[in-house]
């Protein structure tokens, strides 16, 4: 086959994952955050837990992480379904186009939900695994004892320097 871009098959999922990576990630750190700040403003100061700090802040971060995976599996599922579907063998070698797939899920029995098959595998996983992650982050931090306003201190340090405020010394 002449003249064809050898490396465009590498890029022909690249919207399919994007629609699940990015809603999966956004889901994932603002539910996080969602759900600190709700803790924190109804029983942080009762408690004095802090997210990440101590046993009590620990458990708060695997908590959040939690219920933040469960949330952004929600939001990805049907674009993770899709993708799953998509790369199913279907005993041609063709791909079927996402929209072939998502018209077929909504015209079979169970219509909208059919988009969810799966959720609650999928939602139990995330539960665990993000949990998992946020607290081993959180532990991580704690133990080389990394606060927020050292990270805040980095990145500002980051902006200044690529915004031309501090000269690189050679």
């Amino acid at each position: 086959k002449g003249g064809g871009n050898k490396y465009l098959p590498l890029w022909a999922t690249t919207p399919a994952i994007i629609s699940r990576e990015l809603p999966f990630a956004l889901g994932k750190f603002g539910a996080f955050e969602f759900l600190v700040a709700i803790f924190d403003a109804s029983l942080g100061d009762v408690t004095g837990v802090k997210v990440g700090v101590g046993t009590g802040g620990l458990a708060l971060s695997a908590a959040c992480g939690a219920a933040a995976g469960v949330v952004a599996a929600i939001i990805s599922h049907p674009a993770d379904l899709v993708l799953t579907l998509q790369s199913a063998d279907t005993g041609t070698g063709e791909k079927k186009p996402a929209k072939q797939i998502i018209s077929e899920l909504l015209a079979s029995p169970g219509g909208f939900l059919n988009l969810f098959l799966g959720l609650p595998q999928r939602s139990l996983f995330f539960f665990t695994v993000i949990g998992l992650q946020f607290l081993l982050y959180d532990y991580a931090k704690s133990l080389l004892g990394v606060g927020s306003d050292d990270l805040n201190l980095v990145l500002d340090v980051f902006y200044a320097v690529r915004q031309g405020l501090v000269q690189q010394q050679m």
